[in-house]
């Protein structure tokens, strides 16, 4: 699973901690609900973003000195305890388990311990798990920290200073116009973004620059420029990769398309050179060189392409979800 959520509790019964957690990208977000909170740093309530965090639970609790030095970080930069990589939610026999995180990749140093999870978490009033993921999966598209309340803060204000931002994220007037479907359709949309967002941006980069080629072989075909051999191939190619530039809904049909549009760059690169050793021409012309920089950009958008694909399919026991208890039952692993 791509992402995954758990709570954990801090001693005096005080207000739960929520978490979000990207295995993919080690993008993790907390929401500290704490409040009156005494450290020496912000004490605000808050929702933070962390760049690059690995995560690891230990069943038992977090091992001590004493433990022989069991906790690692792997080559892949993947928390392990005795050796084995730790991913994905708190077992779900674990309710003393223990949150453990690292700084980003190149400054694993120190081994964070955190309260322990709990699958009863303390909550303000008025306030469900379904409201943080929210906030937390927006945090983690955003890359932003939100400041809720501050540590004195009452737990009303902190509930009102929620549901403000739920209402933010949703886009309605007010929190009573909050409904699940609603809060559904905006947590699997956010979801698809989370886990498609990064090869779909290199995507569209690519097939940009696709897009600028095909412009000047449809000039050179207004022209009458193109061979009359090759002109019905250029037409088809420039159809097929006019299509492939655009974003369908799914990474498969988009895959689809990019795929078709490598068949008809292939199918113009031959004429043109069967054309070319007929001719013994040694210099390449315009349409020579365009095909060259599509069948390179096509084959660059196949790869990325394929990456959104498997990220989609990593992300759909969510996406595919039909409410959000559903939803929040997959993202917290239980």
């Amino acid at each position: 699973m791509l992402l995954f959520s758990w709570f954990s509790q801090p001693p005096e019964e005080g207000l739960s901690s929520y978490y979000l957690h990207n295995t993919g990208t080690r993008r993790l977000c907390r929401i500290r609900l704490e409040l009156g909170r005494a450290s020496a740093g912000d004490n605000s309530t808050v929702v933070s973003y962390d760049g690059g965090a690995v995560v690891g639970f230990g069943e038992n609790g977090l091992p001590g000195p004493k433990e022989g030095g069991k906790w690692s970080v792997d080559g892949e930069y993947r928390l392990c305890f005795d050796g084995r990589p730790l991913a994905g939610p708190p077992p779900k026999n674990a309710g003393d388990g223990i949150y453990d995180a690292a700084d980003a990749p190149g400054r694993v140093a120190i081994l964070h311990s955190g309260n322990p999870v709990t699958r009863d978490p303390t909550l303000p009033a008025g306030i469900e798990p379904k409201h943080l993921a929210l906030l937390a999966q927006r945090a983690m598209l955003d890359k932003e920290d939100v400041t809720l309340t501050g540590s004195a803060a009452t737990g009303d204000e902190l509930a009102g200073a929620i549901k403000a931002q739920v209402v933010e994220v949703l886009g309605v007037g007010n929190f009573g116009q909050v409904t699940d479907s609603l809060i559904h359709a905006k947590l699997t949309g956010q979801a698809k973004d989370i886990a498609a967002g990064p090869a779909r941006a290199r995507l569209e980069i690519t097939l940009g620059g696709a897009r600028e080629v095909i412009d000047e072989i449809s000039g050179a075909l207004a022209g009458g420029t193109v061979k009359p051999g090759a002109e019905v191939a250029v037409r088809s190619m420039v159809a097929a990769v006019g299509n492939a530039v655009t974003l369908q809904a799914t990474a498969r049909e988009t895959v689809d398309q990019i795929t078709t549009a490598q068949q008809a760059v292939k199918a113009v690169a031959q004429i043109i050179g069967a054309d070319a050793s007929q001719e013994d021409e040694s210099e390449e012309d315009l349409l020579t060189q365009d095909t060259k920089l599509l069948s390179t950009a096509m084959s660059d958008a196949a790869k990325y392409a394929g990456n959104w694909q498997a990220e989609e399919t990593d992300c759909a026991p969510l996406t595919e979800t039909t409410n959000v208890d559903d939803y929040m039952t997959i993202l917290s692993g239980t």
